[in-house]
């Protein structure tokens, strides 16, 4: 059965924001808005996230799944451009607390975030969402760590 904080109503915001944290716990401080290595794993976080809406959905955790789906709609590239809009808009709302832009022409965001502030945030979070944020800060990293 679900917890009272995996009733808790999450959003594409609240999901950058446990993906910057579980970012920060494996090292990167700084991300690039924009970036099309980070561009290029957003497929694979729409793969992980709609197998996860898929799990909840048959587990009957039903409000879980349907708030994976409502990420996976506002994460989704523009059908017209391709590009990730929604992804981004939500990871520079999450100025001036979790993310630093010193410079908006340079698009460079520097963490707010200790690794311990991170994982306590994503500790607060639905265990679905602590796991798909992790995986999903793996497949960046290894897009990030590619030549």
């Amino acid at each position: 059965m679900e917890s009272s904080t995996e009733t808790e109503v999450l959003d594409l915001e609240d999901f950058c924001r446990a993906l910057v944290a579980a970012l920060v716990e494996q090292g990167d401080r700084n991300l690039t808005i924009g970036d099309s290595k980070i561009e290029s794993a957003l497929p694979g976080v729409l793969r992980l996230l709609w197998e996860e809406a898929d799990k909840q959905y048959a587990a009957q955790s039903r409000e879980t799944s349907y708030q994976l789906m409502k990420i996976i709609e506002d994460l989704s590239p523009d059908p017209n451009t391709g590009v990730f809009d929604g992804f981004w808009s939500a990871v520079s709302k999450l100025q001036p607390f979790v993310l630093s832009i010193a410079n908006p022409m340079f698009r460079e965001a520097e963490v707010n975030l200790s690794r311990e502030d991170a994982t306590a945030s994503l500790a607060k979070l639905p265990k679905v969402i602590q796991h798909v944020s992790r995986k999903s800060a793996d497949l960046i990293v290894s897009r990030l760590d590619q030549l």
